[in-house]
């Protein structure tokens, strides 16, 4: 599967609306898939604080609220600023919604309890570090030792270098578009992305080969069914696969080494 960078990502999207997606179909689908993974996790009892910013991101969120609304679970909206004030598709999707109840940060007194968060902050556009009230916000959101569910991105959290600003969510789990992000792979501050899920959202796969992606990452649906897939009786090393190990720099041979033996040793049990 590939890797994108945030740019490769808006590109990406911008290539599948020439083809005729618009963004407000984009996003009722980031927030339909983000809901039905979410779903999928997190039993109907749970109680749900959703926090909405004044981007994208934040559309995706109020669809989300939206199919949970229908699935008549409890949630609670905490808005960066007054909702009345939102314009284009911010401004639409809070009209479907037609929610009347919802809470401004940082005016949270008498905000009920919740057992999870869906953070609809940032996303991958955040290019410079939280400031001002969104500082305190991602404080108290850390201080609530509640699990996190980012859309997209950990909100705080730069998708191209893997490293959080000053202020980040820390995730329990993000939920993704259609492909991982490069930033997700540092091994350092993956505690702030947790795990990861993707989900598809219908962008052209056509579009990513003119993306010159030079980044892959293979995963366990990738590999398992070609390891379990079933053998005929008369099977032999010529029709079974073959292996090839690239790797093996300058006196860095070792893991090569030892990933031709670990195959070798697996054909003679065999």
């Amino acid at each position: 599967m590939e890797i994108l960078s945030a740019t490769q990502m808006q590109l990406l999207d911008k290539c599948t609306m020439f083809g005729g997606i618009t963004s407000r179909e984009l996003m009722e689908r980031a927030g339909r898939e983000f809901f039905r993974y979410f779903q999928k996790i997190n039993t109907s009892n749970k109680k749900v604080l959703i926090v909405v910013g004044n981007g994208n991101n934040g559309g995706d969120a109020l669809v989300v609220a939206r199919y949970l609304k229908r699935a008549k679970r409890s949630y609670t909206l905490l808005f960066l600023k007054n909702p009345q004030q939102f314009q284009g598709e911010l401004a639409f999707q809070f009209s479907l919604l037609n929610e009347s109840k919802y809470f401004i940060w940082p005016q949270v007194s008498g905000l009920p309890t919740c057992d999870v968060i869906v953070d609809g902050l940032f996303g991958t556009g955040l290019s410079r570090s939280p400031s001002g009230l969104i500082r305190k916000l991602i404080s108290w959101l850390k201080s609530l030792d509640s699990p996190i569910y980012s859309i997209d991105m950990p909100s705080g959290f730069d998708a191209n270098k893997g490293r959080p600003y000053q202020f980040c969510v820390r995730a329990h789990q993000t939920i993704t578009f259609e492909y991982p992000k490069k930033g997700f792979f540092n091994p350092k501050y993956k505690s702030y992305v947790g795990k990861i899920a993707v989900v598809s959202i219908g962008l052209d796969k056509k579009c990513v080969s003119e993306l010159k992606v030079s980044d892959y990452v293979i995963n366990r649906d990738m590999v398992l069914p070609v390891l379990l897939s079933k053998r005929s009786q008369l099977a032999h090393k010529g029709t079974c696969g073959h292996v090839g190990i690239i790797g093996g720099s300058t006196n860095k041979m070792g893991a090569a080494l030892l990933a031709g033996l670990g195959a070798l040793k697996q054909v003679l049990v065999v």
